[in-house]
Parts: structure tokens; C-alpha cells; sequence
């Protein structure tokens, strides 16, 4: 490996400020990785980490990525939405996006910045976190594609409420590659979803379809299924009594079976 412009100090491994884990990574200019004890960054992007009794650093331009496993701070973050505490929440997001930024966290707060956002109704707020990330240089595409696909599907979902559909057409469309299953599923929905609402019925219907035919064991298939349904019924197809059973059948408990028509 090339100098990388770091260097070795033999300090206590105490050192305070560290990320810790087993799996931190750093993925070095080199296209070479390593596995280290713990990681920290600061506000400019340099790094230092532990690599057993050693503490080494990195300059910002001498790696490609770091990354470490999700930090208790943004957990227990998480916990204050699920609690309702928006207001604090929203102020803890923002100040982990600072610490966590260059550890493989920025996308993954941003997201949950404007999901709040969203829940408070500020969704030109939100939206102005979420499209630059149209753009994001994605390095780690191993532990981050999900958190950057969902970021899609939550801005894709503020276009839809702020009645921007068609920049939310062209963001969904992008959404069906998705490896979760439960953002791909919502690519089709969210486009039946346009075309509905634009009274074309049966492009809509193919997209209800392709959703619940696609994405078998997604959450949101029970929505696609209630959605075929009715939309048949509309339009006098008989076979809505099938895709009505299979919502029935398939998902007796389902909230969507008390909204089929």
C-alpha cells in the first residue's frame, strides 16, 4: 500500500471520540480495504482509526469510504420519532448528520431529517433535503444503495403530496431496480397511483398488477391487492372478485380488507 499520507501513533487504544465495532471498514485510494477496531472522523472529513494497540490517520482525499456499524446515538434517535418527539428528533438528525457523515451515515440521517419533516406537513422542507441526493456520488454501494433508494421513494412520496406528479413519475420509474423489495413494490404503486389520479384507468390497473404480482413477500402487497380490486370493480371487470379473495384470504387481518369496495 502507498504512503496514503498517514501515519502511526502507539497511543492508548482509550482514546475517547472513537465509532466502535467489529465491522468498521475503510476503503482506501487504492481500491484496497480494511477492517479496523473503531473510527472517527472530523468535521473536514480526516480520519483516525484503531487497528489493534495502533491509532492511524487518514486525510479526506487519501480514502474513497469508511464506514461503521450503526451507532447508538442514531438509534436512539430513531426512538424519538417512533415516541412522537418530532421537535427533538429533527435537532438530533441534524446534529448526527455533522458527527456520522463521513462514516457511512449522511443519507441515513438526511432521510429520517425529512421523514420528519414530512410528519410536520413541511414538505418543501423536506424535498429541499432530499433532491440533491438525485445526484449522490455513491461510493459504498454495499452498505448505503438501500438508504439512497429510500431516499428516493420518500421524495418521490413528498412530489406526490405537494402535487409535483410528474418529477414524482420520473423518480419512481428509477425506483423499480431497487433490490428492496419494499421500495421497488412502491415504484409501481406510486406510478398507479399518478395515472389514477389522471383517470387512466388501465395503466394504472397494469401497475396495480405488476405490484402485486412482482413483489410476493413485500408489506405493501396488500395495498397492491386492494388497489386491483377496486380498480376493476370501477371499471366493471368481473375478475375484481378474484383479486378481492386473494386480499382476503392471503391477509385476513390487513387493514386494506375493510377498504375494498
Amino acid at each position: 500500500m502507498k504512503k496514503l499520507l498517514t501515519f502511526t501513533l502507539a497511543i492508548s487504544i482509550t482514546a475517547a471520540g472513537f465509532a466502535a465495532g467489529k465491522d468498521c471498514v475503510i476503503k482506501f485510494k487504492n481500491n484496497t480495504g480494511k477492517r479496523v477496531n473503531a473510527i472517527k472522523a472530523d468535521d473536514k472529513g480526516n480520519l483516525m482509526y484503531k487497528d489493534g494497540k495502533f491509532v492511524s490517520r487518514v486525510r479526506a482525499g487519501d480514502y474513497i469510504f469508511a464506514w461503521i456499524p450503526k451507532p447508538s446515538a442514531i438509534t436512539s434517535a430513531d426512538q424519538l420519532i417512533q415516541q412522537g418527539k418530532l421537535d427533538k428528533a429533527l435537532s438530533e438528525f441534524k446534529s448526527l448528520y455533522d458527527k456520522y457523515r463521513y462514516l457511512g451515515w449522511d443519507i441515513y440521517c438526511l432521510n429520517r431529517e425529512a421523514e420528519v419533516l414530512k410528519k410536520k406537513k413541511k414538505y418543501k422542507e423536506a424535498i429541499a433535503i432530499l433532491e440533491p441526493l438525485q445526484n449522490y456520488d455513491l461510493k459504498n454501494t454495499v452498505k448505503k444503495r438501500d438508504d439512497l433508494m429510500l431516499s428516493y421513494k420518500l421524495l418521490s412520496s413528498l412530489y406526490l403530496d405537494s402535487g409535483q406528479d410528474k418529477k414524482a413519475m420520473e423518480l419512481l420509474a428509477k425506483l423499480s431496480q431497487a433490490k428492496n423489495d419494499d421500495v421497488a413494490i412502491y415504484s409501481f404503486i406510486g406510478r398507479g397511483e399518478i395515472y389514477e389520479k389522471e383517470k387512466k384507468l388501465k395503466y394504472a390497473t397494469d401497475m396495480y398488477l405488476q405490484a402485486a404480482l412482482l413483489f410476493p413477500k413485500s408489506e405493501l402487497r396488500p395495498m397492491a391487492l386492494c388497489k386491483v380490486a377496486n380498480l376493476l370493480k370501477a371499471q366493471n371487470d368481473k375478475r375484481w372478485t378474484i383479486w378481492a379473495q386473494k386480499l382476503k384470504s392471503e391477509y385476513p387481518k390487513s387493514k386494506y380488507v375493510s377498504e375494498l369496495k
